[in-house]
């Protein structure tokens, strides 16, 4: 353990002013809520995959967005097109 170190931060985070303490207090917050929402995340990966008893996506979770993405697209050019014609 490298004892110096700590030493030295604990040093530099008594040298803070109250709001670089506070600041300091919220970035350490946001990384462990990003480590639990991480673990939350794999929880409910294993749990589907559990579920579907490791069989893949069908069809694969890319043709999917790829669907979705031309479905979208074709909302949107009807919605122009019909916009176009009351004009």
């Amino acid at each position: 353990m490298n004892t110096q170190l700590v030493n030295s931060l604990v040093q530099i985070i008594q040298s803070l002013s109250s709001e670089e303490q506070q600041l300091l207090q919220q970035k350490l917050s946001q990384t462990s809520n990003s480590t639990q929402i991480l673990d939350i995340i794999d929880e409910h990966r294993k749990a589907i995959h559990t579920r579907r008893q490791n069989q893949p996506f069908n069809p694969g979770i890319d043709e999917i967005f790829t669907q979705m993405r031309e479905e979208r697209s074709q909302e949107l050019q009807n919605s122009l097109m019909s916009n176009s014609e009351k004009a």
